[in-house]
């Protein structure tokens, strides 16, 4: 479900005018359709977290068909899972599933390790529709 300026004004708890205002600022995570903006769930979940936002707990709840956000289906066909990869700290761990990713030759993986890096991963689907 995408969300809407006013559900996420609601969820984030503050004005919509705010809302619009990260949005200027390029802050906030966010798709524009025609005229409105659309908010993906999982991606305002992750910035709101690495913003340190408090937020309703009505984010973090399931969609109304009572199904979860994202099954394990949607995680091997978006992105894939790996274990077993090789770390000793958080970017040597980033460092080793970058390596292991199937990317398209144009993307340039130490710029997606930096964004990786930095907890903003939401960064590269803004870039990517820009």
């Amino acid at each position: 479900m995408q969300l809407t300026v006013k559900d996420v004004a609601k969820l984030l708890n503050v004005n919509e005018k705010t809302i619009y205002r990260w949005l200027q600022k390029g802050n906030l995570p966010a798709y524009r359709v025609g005229d409105h903006y659309r908010f993906n769930r999982a991606e305002l979940l992750e910035w709101v977290t690495a913003n340190k936002i408090n937020v309703s707990v009505d984010l973090f709840q399931e969609q109304g068909n009572g199904q979860a956000i994202y099954s394990l289906l949607d995680a091997l066909t978006f992105g894939g899972i790996y274990y077993r990869t090789e770390g000793k700290d958080k970017e040597s761990a980033i460092k080793s599933v970058v390596g292991l990713m199937k990317l398209p030759e144009e993307v340039d993986r130490n710029f997606l390790l930096q964004v990786l890096w930095r907890g903003r991963p939401w960064l590269l689907l803004r870039l990517a529709t820009a």
